[in-house]
């Protein structure tokens, strides 16, 4: 066992409150949550530009921790994953994962709508995404710039049963805490003291739970374009003209400004959502039976 590597896990799902489940968690004084938040060094099978490659580096992310801290990360990719899970076990077989869990629909309406912001997605109606997702399992429909196709299967990506039937065939039950985003944002405070016990820290009740990460949508899709990914013979072009230095100096300058092209609200959600719900029954049904609980709430369209 490598003492090193963090005793927890943040292990999923996207866009189900992971990062103000790391946030709450990074502010109890007996938790050291790495200094990058989504480090991705498990998952050997996914195939994405942010991911850690060395052990070396990953350990660095923990360097502040002191000796009373337990480690943790919150690489949410990982249940999606059909590999971490082993390879985290095989390292540190007493790991301790968090998995958090939403209505898939929703999740894949917020997930969409980052994946546009950051050119992943170039299918801007999210019910017509979402319902393509056998296609781009089979390889079609790909953004040509794409950073991470395969999450573009929103219908696997949010495929909760399946993928916690692996989880299960490699830790056993105490070793995995489950918590419903719905549960968390009613009663954060109540779910945090059940999730400090899990972890078997304190209860700390001066901890601040303030709503963080709302999502976003792009306002101006071709100007953020541009922006995030301009053409090749501009860059080479500012290059030639401007030196290296200046050329990396304004595009620290476009990471800054790039939010600006963002608006808050979705306005096309409402007439797509219930459509967007039925085509998650099924994982849902499948969810419940696997948990054996009444996930109606779910299949609701509210």
């Amino acid at each position: 066992m490598n003492k090193n590597i963090p005793q927890f896990f943040v292990f999923g799902a996207a866009k189900c409150g992971t990062t103000a489940l790391t946030t709450y968690l990074s502010r109890h004084p007996d938790i050291a949550i790495s200094s990058n938040k989504e480090p991705m060094f498990f998952g050997s099978d996914l195939d994405h530009s942010w991911k850690t490659n060395s052990l070396d580096e990953y350990l660095s992310f923990f360097s502040h921790a002191k000796d009373n801290q337990i480690r943790g990360e919150g690489s949410v990719w990982y249940l999606f994953s059909k590999k971490a899970a082993q390879e985290i076990i095989d390292v540190r077989p007493d790991a301790k994962l968090i998995i958090m869990l939403r209505d898939p629909a929703e999740a894949a309406i917020s997930l969409h709508n980052q994946f546009v912001r950051t050119l992943n997605e170039d299918i801007l109606d999210a019910y017509k995404a979402v319902s393509s997702s056998e296609k781009r399992r089979n390889g079609m429909y790909i953004p040509k710039n794409s950073h991470f196709p395969a999450a573009l299967d929103y219908i696997s990506v949010f495929n909760y049963a399946e993928q916690l039937e692996y989880v299960f065939s490699v830790f056993s039950k105490p070793q995995v805490h489950i918590v419903f985003f719905d549960d968390f944002i009613k009663n954060t405070e109540n779910e945090m003291k059940k999730i400090y016990s899990f972890l078997g820290v304190k209860i700390v009740n001066n901890i601040k739970f303030e709503k963080i990460n709302e999502s976003r949508q792009v306002r101006f899709m071709a100007l953020r374009s541009f922006i995030l990914k301009p053409p090749p013979v501009i860059k080479k072009i500012v290059i030639g003209l401007l030196g290296q230095t200046v050329y990396q100096k304004l595009d620290s300058f476009r990471n800054k400004i790039k939010g600006y092209t963002l608006t808050e609200k979705r306005k096309d959600i409402d007439q797509n959502k219930g459509n967007i719900k039925k085509l998650f029954v099924q994982n849902i049904t499948n969810l419940e039976v696997f948990l054996k609980t009444d996930l109606s709430r779910w299949k609701q369209n509210n």
